[in-house]
């Protein structure tokens, strides 16, 4: 169950913050979805504060310091 638990909520994060259910580019799906994954992945573990990962995601677009401290640690 609780594997089912971990699946649900990536997928979930992946449809609502990356729009990934709306997304059009299907010759290159696979590579942006490792692109994605990544990502998720990068702000998870250089920012573990509390905050949401759709507010970090739209930080990182919009702060070229926070984009910064999550690329690089």
């Amino acid at each position: 169950r609780g594997h089912w638990q971990v699946e649900n909520n990536l997928h979930w994060r992946l449809d609502v913050i990356f729009g990934e259910d709306r997304c059009l580019m299907h010759s290159a799906a696979a590579v942006m979805a490792v692109i994605k994954r990544f990502c998720m992945n990068l702000i998870a573990v250089n920012d573990p504060s509390k905050e949401a990962m759709k507010r970090k995601v739209m930080g990182c677009a919009i702060s070229d310091d926070y984009r910064e401290k999550i690329l690089f640690g």
